[in-house]
């Protein structure tokens, strides 16, 4: 996405707008140019227990992030018990816990407070066996969550269609002893096999340019829970 001249001045390539990550194309006097409107994925990380208690992952930069979506993995959900915590000391809200025997749980942060080298982690008697995955979204100013779905046990999480267009959907599960590789029509961030310390689980996600159903079909069966953002 390229804008030939911006007030008289050459400009290669428009990446960012007072620090905002940009995704979507638009025009100026009939240039292409980004908008900030649109998530934008800056940073991914997971990781699973080696203890059976506690995880943090490595640190990835998280500077403009404006949401950060966690999954979490565990035998049991926080049920806002116990909520993640990370080098940034944000505050975590929590959304439904899915349980079919090994559970998972989203978590998320609205304008987080950031760092270029952030980590996450899960610890306590509620997160037996965690896994921890972390997404870093930039784009829109203030996000907002939308509506979320799941399933204790099953390939999908339940249909969603997001109320406005351009949100960002992340779905996650824990598969007990199977790990994913794939939920059609996500990309996947990251998967991890079962070890004895934690359970096979994954993370995926979409960011839509229009608002369709969506309802990923994960190649394992388990606990599985989606949530919707909007910009």
């Amino acid at each position: 996405m390229t804008v030939k001249t911006f007030n008289g001045v050459a400009s290669a390539s428009v990446k960012t707008v007072q620090g905002d990550a940009l995704a979507s194309v638009k025009t100026f006097n009939g240039e292409a140019v980004a908008s900030a409107s649109t998530f934008s994925i800056l940073a991914d990380v997971e990781a699973g227990s080696s203890d059976g208690s506690t995880v943090t992952t490595a640190s990835v930069d998280s500077t403009n992030a404006k949401l950060i979506v966690l999954v979490v993995t565990s035998t049991n959900g926080s049920a806002d018990s116990t909520l993640p915590t990370d080098s940034a000391s944000n505050t975590w809200t929590a959304l439904t816990v899915r349980d079919g025997g090994q559970a998972v749980q989203i978590f998320y942060c609205v304008n987080p407070t950031t760092s270029a080298t952030h980590t996450f982690s899960v610890s306590g008697g509620s997160f037996p066996f965690p896994s921890v995955f972390a997404i870093v979204a930039g784009g829109p100013a203030t996000p907002s969550y939308d509506q979320e779905s799941g399933t204790n046990s099953g390939t999908q999480p339940g249909s969603l269609t997001p109320s406005t267009t351009d949100c960002l959907v992340v779905s996650g599960g824990n598969f007990n002893n199977s790990t994913p590789t794939s939920a059609t029509g996500m990309t996947l961030t990251g998967a991890i096999a079962n070890d004895g310390n934690h359970y096979a689980g994954g993370a995926a996600y979409v960011i839509q340019t229009s608002a369709t159903a969506v309802n990923p079909t994960w190649d394992q069966t388990g606990s599985i829970a989606m949530a919707v953002f909007k910009p």
